[in-house]
């Protein structure tokens, strides 16, 4: 199934949307390349692609182990004491009712 192509360009490549997914390139020729592949065969594109060069492709189509997550950053004990504390409450409403406690 031949899906909607966006194209947009960005500082250092496009990123072509096809669906719901996004792939980066710093190559136009590459760009090109891939373009003219998914016109001619959607379907095997998207394989390969996704199996190649997605950034999920070693995870979702059997390939290695999936890597561990990041650690779990505690901030009162991982950040500096000289560092600004993540707060619980954001935007306009813990603002003023900061304000409102003053």
């Amino acid at each position: 199934m031949l899906r909607n192509i966006t194209i947009t360009p960005v500082l250092n490549g496009f990123v072509a949307q096809v669906g719901c997914q996004q792939l980066a390139y710093t190559s136009v020729d590459k760009l090109v390349l891939d373009v003219g592949a998914y016109l001619r065969d959607p379907e095997a594109t998207e394989k390969r692609i996704l199996k190649e060069e997605g950034f999920n492709a070693k995870h979702t189509l059997g390939g290695a182990e999936a890597p561990a997550p990041y650690p779990q950053v505690n901030a009162a004990t991982d950040c500096c004491a000289g560092e600004p504390q993540p707060t619980t409450a954001t935007g306009v409403g813990a603002m003023l009712g900061g304000l409102a406690r003053r």
